[in-house]
C-alpha cells in the first residue's frame, strides 16, 4: 500500500517537473539553433549569395547583393523541416514580400503558420516575444509598398523587460545591412524604413510550432 502511494507521489512529481521544465527546453533548443547559423560568414550583405547555404557567389549572379534577410528566413525554416517559400521556386528580388503574401495565404495556413493578430502594436510585441520564449518560430514582417521597403526577420527568445519591448520591439535574429544575432526590431527594421509609424502600421508577426 505505502509502496503504491510512494510510487503515485513520485509519478506526479516527475510530471509536474516536465511540465514546469518544458517551455525552458523548448526555448533552450530554439536558441541553440537559431545561434547554430552562421551570419558571420554567411548570408553577408554586399555580396551574391546561395539564398540556402549562405555561401558566397560570384558577383551578379543573383538578382540581390545588398540584403538577404529572406534567404536567412528560408534556411532557418527549411533546415529545421517547417515549410516556407525560397529559391529557386521565386527570385531572391522582393522574396521577403512574397514571404508574408504566402504566409497570410491558405496555403501557410494549412502548413501551420498562424499570423499573429492584436488590437495594438505593443500587444503584437508581447506576444511574439512571449511565443518565442515557449520555444516557438516567430517571424516578424513586412511588406515592400510605396512607402516602405520589404523586410522578414526571427524573433528570438530574450529576457526582454516590457519597459524596453513595447519601445523597441522585441529581439530579433537576422540577416540584413548589418548581420546580428541579438538586435531589437526597430533598430532592425528602421535600416529599411524611415518612418516609424509607416514600419509599425505594416509589421506582421507569424508563428509555427518549433
Amino acid at each position: 500500500m505505502y509502496k503504491y502511494i510512494f510510487t503515485t507521489i513520485l509519478a506526479c512529481i516527475v510530471i509536474a517537473l516536465l511540465i514546469l521544465y518544458k517551455p525552458e527546453y523548448k526555448r533552450d533548443k530554439l536558441v541553440t539553433y537559431l545561434d547554430s547559423f552562421d551570419l558571420h560568414n554567411k548570408w553577408l550583405p554586399g555580396y551574391n549569395v546561395n539564398c540556402l547555404s549562405g555561401e558566397v557567389l560570384p558577383d551578379k549572379s543573383t538578382t540581390v547583393k545588398t540584403s538577404h534577410c529572406s534567404c536567412f528566413v528560408y534556411a532557418v525554416c527549411k533546415n529545421a523541416n517547417i515549410k516556407m517559400i525560397g529559391t529557386p521556386e521565386y527570385k531572391q528580388y522582393n522574396l521577403s514580400t512574397n514571404q508574408i503574401k504566402w504566409l497570410e495565404s491558405e496555403k501557410g495556413k494549412e502548413v501551420g503558420w498562424v499570423e499573429i493578430k492584436e488590437d495594438k502594436i505593443e500587444n503584437k510585441y508581447r506576444q511574439s516575444h512571449k511565443m518565442a520564449n515557449q520555444g516557438k518560430l516567430v517571424i516578424v514582417g513586412m511588406k515592400a509598398t510605396s512607402k516602405t521597403y520589404g523586410h522578414i526577420a526571427i524573433v528570438r527568445p530574450s529576457d526582454k523587460v516590457d519597459y524596453f519591448l513595447v519601445r523597441e520591439g522585441p529581439q530579433l535574429i537576422t540577416s540584413s545591412h548589418i548581420n546580428s544575432y541579438s538586435v531589437s526590431l526597430k533598430e532592425d527594421f528602421m535600416l529599411h524604413n524611415k518612418e516609424i509609424k509607416e514600419l509599425e502600421n505594416n509589421l506582421q508577426f507569424f508563428v509555427h510550432e518549433f
